[in-house]
């Protein structure tokens, strides 16, 4: 968040290479992947349905998807190609630099687990999911049963919780400024998808060095830490923001399922 330009203003939408007139374009693309069959880790995800849900992979071989601009000229330094299809072009700037300087300071220099601890280290980890929060947010309300038909009437029911006493808890969408065309009454819920987008991207680009070193073996990685057979070169180690730190040694690993 920090050290990375993130997609601002007003999207362009395009259709077609887009490379063709801007080689750097950066933005949201829709692209055709082709993979290389002989990489160990594949960098780029997808989502395919399975009996089991929807699951996060990261194949070989060739698919459609959305990507940030940034990931797919990381991708293409490890032999993957693309072929645009559409997407939107987006201003670039650095827009968390403050936030996170801010708020990291505090965390450094606060005792661990004291408020001023818990709440900056959540404001920094939980920012840019709350930018890709689903704007149609759910609300609650606690009723006499006898009382549920007005909400029914009124609002869109997603659940309802009997408790038995007389009293119900209802989930429900407020959709009535939608279904009216009340445009005024719309909530602004400061959500930027392509912004939460970038952060993990880059997060996952920022990853990719560790998942194609060729000195070190690894066994797991997820957004921010690996699993390794070896000590990891001191240059990516430290207290610093973005270091990598030891967190446990051990002799044995029991991998039992995806986490």
């Amino acid at each position: 968040m920090k050290e990375c330009s993130m997609p601002v203003g007003n999207p362009i939408l395009f259709e077609g290479n887009i490379w063709k007139i801007d080689p750097k374009a950066f933005g949201l693309f829709e692209v055709e992947v082709q993979a290389p069959e002989n990489i160990q880790f594949p960098l780029l995800q997808t989502r395919i349905k399975t009996r089991n849900g929807n699951k996060t992979i990261t194949p070989k071989g060739k698919w459609i998807g959305i990507f940030f601009s940034e990931e797919i000229y990381n991708a293409l330094k490890y032999d993957y190609s693309f072929k645009i299809i559409r997407g939107y072009l987006f201003e670039k700037a650095f827009i968390f630099s403050e936030y996170v300087d801010f708020l990291y300071d505090l965390k450094l220099n606060s005792k661990k687990g004291s408020p001023d601890y818990i709440i900056s280290k959540l404001l920094l980890n939980s920012l840019y999911g709350r930018l890709g929060m689903n704007p149609d947010m759910e609300n609650h309300i606690i009723i006499n049963s006898d009382k549920d038909l007005k909400i029914f009437s009124k609002y869109m029911v997603s659940n309802v919780l009997d408790f038995k006493n007389g009293k119900e808890l209802i989930y429900f969408f407020d959709d009535s400024s939608i279904l009216s065309g009340d445009k005024e009454n719309f909530k602004i819920l400061n959500i930027s998808i392509p912004i939460s987008a970038a952060v993990t991207a880059s997060a996952r680009i920022y990853m990719s060095q560790f998942k194609t070193m060729e000195d070190v073996v690894l066994f797991y990685s997820d957004t921010d830490s690996i699993d390794i057979d070896s000590k990891l070169d001191p240059k990516y180690v430290g207290p610093e923001l973005g270091k990598m730190k030891l967190e446990h040694v051990f002799d044995k690993a029991v991998f039992l399922a995806p986490k």
